[in-house]
């Protein structure tokens, strides 16, 4: 309608708003197809966002084909959970809490207790094998039940939801990190980190679904980076928080100076993990992500008034 009635300002507000411009009518044309009717310039140059309308097309299909497999997978487990009163959701609410709090109990106080002796104190006294089957029962308990919270999440209002989902977050960084510390070998910390990997990889796959919000997401993915002293890593942090929060500028800058102070009050307790191109990397390449950003934002923008 705003571009059948020429209105460009509407249709900057819609996009502002997320609207899909990829969407039809019943003439099966798009936003830019009745623009391009009408042959108003400064709607068409607006919708199009792309100088190659082939390569938008593209991106915007695979997002959705991506997302279609995603919602499906979701629909298998969530089927029902938008069908449930609001008493029931409420029950289970505090049974997934009670959950969740006795899975992160079991990793405070481990069976059999923690070994006082030198170089493995604090490491778990149980063997190998059963410290596996223990603790990958209950890591399966806190992931179900962390994932059916956040479900049940869905219908409260955004701000107080995001609210919840970034505390759940810290909350599951504080269980991951609790089991890698007790955990007697290097062979059982790996495996508990292949653990928390599929974890995080569910995580993605509910904020494709919009089921979570990214900065949650982004939360829990700085606990799975490898933080080392080489300026690789600075890089691969750099390039994760503009993949999750590239369209969220200001999200993510307060994320990464947050980030960055924990990593130099880090510093502080243990002046070996001091590393100051650490820091400058990861916040380098997140600010000169977004000037790339605006630079190919006003070249495009450039290329189709010439086109034009």
């Amino acid at each position: 309608m705003a571009a059948n009635n020429n209105h460009p300002q509407m249709l900057k507000l819609l996009l502002d708003c997320k609207a899909d411009k990829h969407a039809t009518n019943q003439a099966d044309l798009t936003a830019l197809d009745v623009a391009q009717q009408h042959n108003d310039k400064e709607s068409i140059s607006m919708l199009r966002g792309c100088f190659i309308p082939k390569v938008s097309t593209f991106n915007y299909k695979l997002k959705k084909q991506m997302g279609k497999y995603v919602r499906k997978a979701s629909w298998v487990f969530f089927q029902d959970i938008d069908h449930i009163s609001g008493d029931d959701r409420n029950a289970l609410l505090v049974i997934l809490g009670l959950l969740l709090s006795s899975t992160y109990q079991a990793t405070l106080s481990p069976p059999g207790g923690l070994s006082q002796d030198g170089a493995s104190s604090g490491q778990s006294v149980l063997k190998e094998r059963v410290f596996l089957e223990f603790y990958i029962m209950t890591y399966v308990v806190f992931t179900i039940a962390f994932f059916l919270t956040l479900a049940l999440l869905k219908q409260f209002p955004d701000g107080f939801r995001t609210a919840l989902e970034v505390l759940l977050a810290f909350f599951a960084i504080c269980f991951n990190g609790s089991i890698e510390v007790i955990a007697p070998s290097v062979l059982t910390a790996v495996i508990i980190d292949i653990f928390s990997g599929v974890f995080f990889l569910l995580m993605v796959f509910m904020s494709i679904t919009y089921e979570v919000s990214k900065l949650s997401v982004a939360i829990m993915g700085c606990s799975f980076l490898p933080v080392g002293p080489f300026p690789p890593y600075g890089v691969l942090s750099g390039l994760f928080f503009s993949l999750i929060l590239f369209d969220e500028f200001w999200k993510g800058t307060g994320l990464i100076l947050v980030f960055n102070l924990l990593h130099c009050l880090n510093a502080l307790v243990d002046p070996s993990h001091l590393n100051s191109q650490y820091t400058v990397i990861i916040t380098a390449f997140w600010f000169f992500f977004h000037l790339c950003r605006i630079c190919i934002k006003r070249f495009i923008k450039c290329c189709n008034t010439f086109v034009n």
